[in-house]
């Protein structure tokens, strides 16, 4: 079974299914540590829209798996 990752990101992000979420390595105090470290990489494999009741764009549910890096 591969896990199945669900976020949340505000609508001032511009998203498509293309993009990749990147989780960062976190000291102790939940800094991203220098130089930057890749932890993780997501592929997004479904985007919805996620709006209030007037039909604002509030925000992204950005679904996908862990991506392999292996090759990259």
């Amino acid at each position: 079974n591969t896990p199945f990752y669900v976020f949340y990101i505000p609508s001032s992000f511009t998203l498509t299914q293309e993009d990749k979420i990147v989780r960062l390595v976190l000291d102790k105090s939940g800094t991203p540590v220098q130089p930057l470290q890749r932890a993780e990489v997501f592929r997004i494999v479904a985007l919805r829209d996620m709006r209030l009741d007037n039909g604002r764009l509030e925000f992204w549910k950005a679904s996908g798996y862990v991506d392999n890096l292996k090759n990259q």
